[in-house]
């Protein structure tokens, strides 16, 4: 039988994110349904809804205008990050610069791939052993 908490989505963890490890990077992200992100991502977005409808922006297109929005409302926090031998702090503007690098985009790839992933969000992880 499955416990109805395990389907249930936990505000907290949906709004101000879970902790993930990437390549040896902490990183706290929070999910692509939270309401802050869903507003500023429309709200970049409506200026190209005929192009969207059209089909003349990519996929990649579409994430590129959608960057500062993920900068301010997905990606919240890091630990064990660094640049020359040196420790960054978290910022916004330090995250939207990482998010726009090309070479990174892997990173931002893994950002929403986290964010997208509904199961990470719930109150009860289905199964114990799940965890990032």
């Amino acid at each position: 039988m499955i416990d109805i908490k395990s389907l249930m989505i936990d505000k907290n963890k949906e709004n101000n994110g879970i902790w993930v490890d990437y390549e040896g990077v902490s990183l706290c992200i929070a999910s692509i349904d939270r309401q802050e992100f869903v507003e500023a991502r429309e709200g970049l977005l409506k200026v190209f809804v005929q192009e969207i409808r059209n089909g003349e922006l990519s996929g990649q297109d579409i994430t590129e205008l959608i960057t500062p929005a993920i900068a301010d409302h997905i990606l919240l926090d890091w630990k064990n990050l660094g640049e020359n031998g040196v420790e960054v702090k978290y910022s916004r503007e330090k995250a939207l610069e990482y998010l726009k690098r090309p070479e990174l985009k892997d990173m931002l790839n893994h950002v929403l791939s986290v964010a997208s992933q509904r199961f990470r969000y719930r109150q009860k992880l289905v199964e114990e052993g799940i965890k990032n």
